[in-house]
């Protein structure tokens, strides 16, 4: 599906209003992974949606014993109608003039190239020696370029980060085939603290579930976090 017939055949309204079945929703779902725009207007229309609901179960109708209403009168009640209107109007507005821009501009970002500082770590500090220094914005990446020692006897290697304050915030498995060449890792700024860093590598020895990890080298670095 082309981004042309979703705008065509209105698939965002009615993929919403459910009235997108069979094979037309799931091509339209398969377009939704490639078609950020389309993706951005399905997930801003459900956060109206939702907003409706809770505003509707926040103020339920108020029941009388005269006649019960006939469907179209009761729709029509602005007993909730106003203040549910009243509502969309002002998520579509907020939508409109906060959300989607901002969605959209973390969508241009997230796209767009971006210079990372790096970082080469070789395999620990000599004793003394400061530990090496990396700055990275505060909502942004550093990367870190990392040496494993590549040794027939393990099937894979894990590398883990730890914050300065000693918590482990990630980690990765690495294949031999990756460690023959510097593994390159882009670490978000968020993921965890200014100060001195640990990476520590690995390696997993053959024998399964049971299989026991070496440390190879363990590397610190500092991280200066830009505001």
């Amino acid at each position: 599906m082309k981004h042309e017939d979703t705008l065509r055949e209105m698939s965002v309204e009615r993929y919403l209003l459910g009235e997108l079945t069979g094979d037309s929703r799931n091509s339209f779902e398969d377009h939704l992974f490639e078609c950020a725009e389309c993706a951005l207007e399905v997930k801003a229309g459900v956060a109206l949606l939702e907003g409706a609901r809770l505003e509707l179960a926040a103020n339920p109708r108020v029941t009388t014993t005269r006649k019960a209403p006939s469907v179209f009168e009761w729709l029509l009640s602005p007993m909730w109608l106003v203040p549910a209107l009243a509502t969309c109007l002002a998520l579509v507005i907020y939508q409109s003039a906060f959300v989607v821009p901002h969605m959209r501009k973390e969508l241009a970002e997230s796209k767009a190239p971006a210079v990372l500082n790096s970082l080469v770590l070789t395999g620990g500090a000599a004793r003394g020696e400061a530990s090496p220094r990396v700055s990275a914005p505060a909502d942004g990446f550093f990367l870190l370029s990392v040496d494993i020692p590549a040794v027939a006897e393990y099937s894979s290697y894990v590398c883990t980060l730890y914050s300065p304050s000693g918590k482990p915030v990630w980690s990765g498995v690495v294949t031999p085939e990756k460690a023959k060449d510097a593994v390159q890792i882009q670490v978000p700024s968020a993921a965890t603290q200014a100060g001195e860093n640990t990476l520590l590598i690995q390696g997993v020895r053959q024998g399964g579930e049971d299989a026991k990890m070496d440390i190879l080298t363990t590397d610190k670095f500092t991280l200066n976090i830009l505001r």
